[in-house]
């Protein structure tokens, strides 16, 4: 989940570059693209949102998600602008683009840095790297030809064919 919002974030970027572009030429932003930056950033915080409600993230990823909501707010401020079609102040775009990019690359920390914090990646390794240790000793006992001691072991939740 904390990849999908971290590619939602990546796509909302790439919007707000093309509108700080505008702005910063003095020229009115397209709707559409307005429209596609304003559901990307939602949608990353929802995806956050969902991660802080299981329990799954840790306190890098809250402190990422509280100045992606600072930034979100700035951007709530300029929509006002963008939809009273006055030009939006050039500082605002400034403010709001450098929060983002903080709260971005803060939740981008915890997916490269693998803080020890994260407990739903390890979870989520150990328990495949336990189901694959698992399979390869039934897988053995089967080579082995002891066939009779695999066969009463058997596979990972007893079903049989």
């Amino acid at each position: 989940m904390l990849i999908y919002a971290l590619i939602a974030f990546a796509i909302a970027a790439v919007g707000d570059l093309i509108l700080a572009a505008h702005v910063v030429r003095g020229k009115f932003a397209p709707w559409a693209l307005s429209l596609l930056h304003a559901a990307f950033g939602a949608l990353g915080p929802i995806l956050l949102i969902t991660l802080l409600v299981q329990g799954a993230a840790s306190q890098t990823i809250l402190i990422g998600f509280v100045l992606l909501l600072v930034a979100a707010l700035g951007g709530f401020f300029l929509a006002s602008f963008h939809l009273r079609q006055k030009a939006a102040p050039k500082a605002i775009v400034v403010v709001h683009a450098g929060v983002a990019v903080v709260g971005f690359l803060t939740v981008l920390s915890q997916v490269f840095l693998h803080a020890p914090s994260a407990p739903s990646s390890h979870r989520a390794f150990s328990g495949g790297v336990l189901v694959a240790y698992r399979h390869h000793r039934f897988r053995r006992a089967l080579a082995r030809r002891d066939c009779v001691s695999a066969w009463n072991k058997g596979p990972r939740f007893g079903v049989r064919p």
